[in-house]
C-alpha cells in the first residue's frame, strides 16, 4: 500500500505553467518561478515533478535545500545542488569558466585551486561564477536548479538567488525555489523581482474537497467509488487541504487501524472529536505508554516545546541522563513519532503536527504549564542571554507557564531585537503579543514602552488604523511622559500615512502631556515629527517654524546622543533645504545615513535612502536611489517607505523619463488606499494626471484631476 500518492493532483494549472518555464529555458530565456505556500502545501512536490519531467527530456537537475535549524551555512543549498555535479557520472567541462573557476571553490571543494587560508572571493564574483556554471551545465539539454525552503536560507545564498534571478535571461536553465508564506528575506527578494518581471511568483492554495478524494484514493492505490464521501469529509477537514497532513493521518490511520477497508470501501473506525482525532489520541497515548516513564515525559516535554525541538533544552527539563534520551530518541524515531533534522545536531521535528497535539491532549493544564516552566528554565540556563529566536521560543513558553508578566517582557524584548534588525512586521507581531499579555501588569513605564513601540512599527508596515486605536488606551500608561512619548510616535505615523491634521492634532496632545517640566530629550522627539509634518503638509507655509524645530531638535538628541531623534531632525533640515541649497540637503541626508549605519538603525536608513533617492532623481532622473531604499524596506516590511518609495519610481523613472505604464499609477494609488497611506494616493494620483498630460491625454487627464479633487479639494 502507498504512504505517497504517485499523482500529483489538484496542480494541473501549476505544471503547465512550469512546463512552459522550461520549454522558454529550453529556448534560451531562462526562468525563475518561485512557489509560495504553507508547510505541507506540496510547494517540494511540485518542483520534483517539474524537475523529473525535465529530465525525462535530457535535462540536468541540481537540487539543494535550505534549513531552519542550528547554524546558517554559507551557500548551503547551493552547495548541496552543485555538489551532484561531482558525482555525476557525465563529465562537465568547466575548464571554460576560467578565471571564475577558483571562485566556484567556496561550494565545491573539488575546484579550489588556492591554499585554504586564501581570502574568499566577492559575492558578487562568486554569483558570477555560478551562474556561467549554469549556462554550461544547461547548454546541452537544459538545467533545472530546484531550491528548497530558501525562507530559511543564508545571506550569501540569498544574495546570489538576487543575482540569478536577474541574469538568466540567456542562460538554458529553469530555476525553482519554494518558499513559505511567512515574512521572510527570500520571499522579499521574490517579490522584488516578480515586480521587476524577471521572476514568477505563484503561491498553492489548500486543495478541495474533490483533490483531497483523490489523493486519498490515489494513496490507496483504489478507485475514488471505493472512498466514501464521509471518509474523505473527514480527512479533508482534519488535513484543512493540506496535501501532507492528508498523506500523514492516511499513514496514521492505517498503521493504528483507524481507517480500515470494508467489502463497500474504506470507512473510520470513529469519528474526529476537534481537530485531533480520538482514535488518533488514543493510539498516541498508547505509544508513550510503551516508551516508559521517562520516555513518555521526555515526549510530553518535547511536545511543550511545539513542532520542534531541541533535545538538550528537553533533557535538562526532563531531568534525563543521556542514556535515556538516547534510547528515547531511537524509540520515537522508529516508532516514526519524530525524526531527526539532518541539518542541526541535537534539533527533531515532530513527523506530523496532529502528533503534537494529541501528545499535548494528555497533559492536564497543570502538568502542561509545569513542563513549560521546566523548559524555559532549561532553554535559559543553556543558551544565556536568549539569542537568536530563542527569545522569542522562551517568551512562548512563560506564557504556557502562566507566567503572563515575564512572557510579556520576553516578547517585548524579541519584539526590540526584530527593530534592530529591520524587520519591521516580525516586530509587530511580537509586540503585539508583548501588549495582549501586560494588560493587567503594574510596570506601567514597560506598558507604555510597548504601547509606543507598537504605534511606531504599526505606521511603518503601513497599518495605521490599528495605531490610531491605541490612542484610546493612553489612561493605561498612568505616566505624563510615557503618553507624551506615544503621542509623537502616533504623529510620526500620521505623518507616514499624509494624513498631516491627524498628526498635528497628536503633536498638540504630546505637548500638553509633557507640558514644560517634560524631559529635554522628549521634547526634541515631539519637535522633529512637528518640523516634519509641517514641511510635508499641503501648502508649505511653514517652513520658518519648521527649521527651527528641527534645530532645536537636532541640538537636544546630540546633547542626549539619541540617534534616532537626530536622524528625524536631519531628514527635517533635508527636505527644507532641498530647493534652496541642494547641497546643504544632501549634506544633511548624509549625516543621517550616518547615523543610521553607525547606530544600526535599519528602519530608519530606509527613510534617509528614500530622501536621497529622490534627490538624484530630481537631478538627473536616475532611480536606483529609489529602488534601493524600495528593496530594503521591502525586506523588513517596511510598507510605508515601500509604497512611497514605487510612487516616486513611478514619477520619476517612467513619467518624466517618458516611459510611460498604462495602469500602472491607477495600481500604485489602490495598493496605498488599502494601507490607507493618503500622502501615497495623492502622489500616484498626481502622477496620473501628469502621465496623461505628457501623452496627451485630455480624458485621462480630466479623470484624474476630478479624483484629486474629490478627495481633497483643488489639486
Amino acid at each position: 500500500m502507498l504512504i505517497r500518492s504517485p499523482d500529483l493532483i489538484g496542480r494541473d494549472g501549476e505544471l503547465r505553467e512550469l512546463a512552459t518555464a522550461f520549454d522558454d529555458a529550453l529556448a534560451g530565456h531562462g526562468r525563475a518561478v518561485v512557489l509560495v505556500g504553507e508547510s505541507g502545501i506540496g510547494k517540494s512536490r511540485l518542483a520534483r515533478e517539474v524537475a523529473a519531467r525535465a529530465a525525462g527530456r535530457g535535462a540536468r537537475v541540481l537540487r539543494g535545500q535550505g534549513s531552519s535549524i542550528g547554524p546558517l551555512v554559507p551557500f548551503r543549498p547551493l552547495a548541496e545542488a552543485l555538489l551532484s555535479l561531482t558525482r555525476d557520472t557525465e563529465p562537465l567541462d568547466v575548464a571554460e569558466l576560467g578565471p571564475y573557476l577558483p571562485a566556484l571553490g567556496v561550494l565545491v571543494p573539488d575546484w579550489r585551486t588556492g591554499p585554504d587560508d586564501d581570502p574568499a572571493p566577492p559575492l558578487l564574483v562568486v554569483a558570477e561564477a555560478v551562474l556561467r556554471l549554469l549556462a554550461v551545465v544547461g547548454r546541452a539539454g537544459g538545467c533545472v536548479l530546484v531550491l528548497d525552503d530558501l525562507h530559511d536560507t543564508d545571506a550569501e545564498t540569498l544574495f546570489v538567488l538576487e543575482y540569478l534571478v536577474s541574469n538568466l535571461e540567456s542562460a538554458r536553465v529553469l530555476l525553482i525555489g519554494t518558499i513559505r508564506d511567512h515574512t521572510s528575506a527570500a520571499r522579499d527578494i521574490a517579490r522584488s523581482a516578480a515586480r521587476h518581471g524577471v521572476c514568477a511568483v505563484r503561491t498553492l492554495h489548500r486543495l478541495g474537497r474533490d483533490d483531497v478524494h483523490g489523493v486519498i484514493a490515489a494513496c490507496l492505490g483504489t478507485d475514488r467509488e471505493r472512498v466514501p464521501g464521509a471518509t474523505a469529509g473527514h480527512l479533508w477537514q482534519l488535513s484543512t487541504g493540506i496535501p501532507f497532513l492528508v498523506e500523514e493521518l492516511l499513514h496514521e490511520l492505517i498503521h493504528d487501524g483507524l481507517l480500515l477497508e470494508r467489502a463497500d470501501g474504506w470507512h473510520l473506525a470513529d469519528k474526529p472529536a476537534g481537530t485531533v482525532p480520538v482514535a488518533l489520541v488514543t493510539s498516541i497515548e498508547a505509544r508513550m505508554t510503551q516508551l516508559g516513564p521517562d520516555g513518555a515525559e521526555l515526549l510530553a516535554a518535547a511536545a511543550v516545546m511545539g513542532a520542534r525541538f531541541a533535545a538538550p533544552v528537553v533533557q535538562r527539563a526532563a531531568g534525563a541522563d543521556d542514556r535515556t534520551v538516547a534510547g528515547f530518541l531511537d524509540a520515537v524515531i522508529d516508532a516514526r513519532l519524530v525524526e531527526p533534522d539532518p541539518a542541526a545536531l541535537g534539533w527533531y521535528a515532530f513527523r506530523h503536527p496532529l502528533t503534537v497535539e494529541a501528545v499535548l491532549t494528555q497533559l492536564g493544564p497543570t502538568r502542561r504549564a509545569e513542563l513549560a516552566r521546566l523548559a524555559a528554565d532549561a532553554a535559559e540556563r543553556l543558551h544565556p542571554g536568549l539569542p537568536g529566536d530563542w527569545c522569542a521560543r522562551v517568551a512562548e513558553l512563560r506564557r504556557l507557564a502562566g507566567d503572563r508578566a515575564v512572557a510579556g517582557r520576553l516578547f517585548a524584548d524579541a519584539g526590540q531585537r526584530a527593530l534592530a534588525v529591520g524587520a519591521a512586521g516580525a516586530a509587530v507581531g511580537l509586540f503585539g503579543r508583548a501588549d495582549a499579555l501586560l494588560t493587567d501588569s503594574p510596570d506601567l513605564p514597560l506598558r507604555g514602552g510597548v504601547l509606543e513601540s507598537l504605534a511606531y512599527v504599526l505606521g511603518e508596515t503601513g497599518q495605521v488604523e490599528r495605531a490610531f486605536e491605541l490612542s484610546g488606551r493612553l489612561d493605561e500608561v498612568g505616566l505624563f511622559h510615557r503618553a507624551a512619548a506615544l503621542h509623537a510616535r502616533l504623529a510620526w505615523a500620521a505623518c507616514l500615512a499624509g494624513r498631516y491634521d491627524a498628526g498635528l492634532a497628536q503633536v498638540a496632545a504630546a505637548r500638553a502631556c509633557h507640558g514644560s517640566a517634560g524631559p529635554d530629550r522628549q521634547g526634541a522627539a515631539i519637535d522633529a515629527v512637528h518640523a516634519l509634518l509641517l514641511l510635508e503638509a499641503p501648502g508649505g507655509g511653514g517652513a520658518d517654524e519648521a527649521g527651527q524645530l528641527a534645530a532645536a531638535a537636532l541640538a537636544q538628541a546630540e546633547r542626549h546622543d539619541d540617534a534616532v531623534v537626530a536622524c528625524q531632525a536631519l531628514l527635517a533640515l533635508g527636505v527644507l533645504a532641498w530647493e534652496r541649497d541642494p547641497d546643504a540637503a544632501r549634506d544633511h541626508l548624509e549625516r543621517a545615513r550616518l547615523l543610521t549605519d553607525t547606530h544600526r538603525l535599519p528602519l530608519w536608513r530606509t527613510h534617509v535612502l528614500l530622501r536621497l533617492g529622490e534627490h538624484l532623481a530630481q537631478a538627473d532622473g536616475d532611480v536606483g536611489g529609489l529602488v534601493l531604499a524600495r528593496d530594503q524596506a521591502d525586506r523588513g516590511g517596511a510598507v510605508a517607505v515601500s509604497h512611497a518609495a514605487d510612487a516616486r519610481i513611478v514619477r520619476y523613472g517612467q513619467v518624466l523619463g517618458g516611459e510611460y505604464r498604462p495602469g500602472e499609477a491607477a495600481r500604485l494609488a489602490a495598493a496605498a488606499e488599502r494601507h490607507h497611506l493618503d500622502a501615497v494616493v495623492r502622489h500616484a494620483r498626481v502622477t496620473r494626471a501628469v502621465s496623461a498630460a505628457h501623452q496627451a491625454d485630455r480624458a485621462g487627464m480630466t479623470e484624474a484631476l476630478a479624483e484629486i479633487r474629490a478627495a481633497d479639494g483643488d489639486p
